[in-house]
């Protein structure tokens, strides 16, 4: 996981390997190293944006960065690896049970809310089901 989160950092991770499980062990192994939700997602946010700008991915209305889902996935995993307690190794397979679809978003959200260029641009509350995390 180190080699996965150095790579995405440093803007050389492939596009084709920058997929949602990538994403959830990058979030994870940020959430372990600052040890607070608030800079998780900070570092979370701004990693992802240099991330599309070092591959070509723009970040706009219709694609590229997603304030809202940056914030859903962060708050997730963060709550999952505090109520589990493991270490980050012991966590990340336990957290794909639990989390490992990508859609999972939509168990909250509608799509029509997700698509929404608002919903890219900040953070959107949930329309079909709160989240307390």
């Amino acid at each position: 996981m180190p080699e996965l989160v150095a790579a995405f950092e440093e803007g050389t991770l492939p596009r084709a390997e920058w997929t949602h499980e990538a994403h959830l062990a990058v979030a994870l192994s940020f959430w372990y190293a600052e040890n607070d939700a608030e800079k998780a997602l900070q570092r979370m946010r701004a990693a992802i944006q240099r991330y599309n700008a070092a591959t070509g991915v723009i970040d706009g209305p219709m694609s590229g960065y997603h304030e809202t889902l940056t914030i859903f996935w962060v708050r997730h995993v963060g709550a999952f690896a505090n109520a589990d307690g493991g270490s980050l190794e012991e966590v990340f397979p336990r957290l794909l049970q639990e989390w490992g679809d990508s859609k999972a978003p939509l168990r909250f959200y509608s799509k029509r809310t997700l698509m929404n260029p608002m919903s890219r641009a900040r953070f959107v509350p949930p329309d079909m089901a709160p989240f307390e995390v």
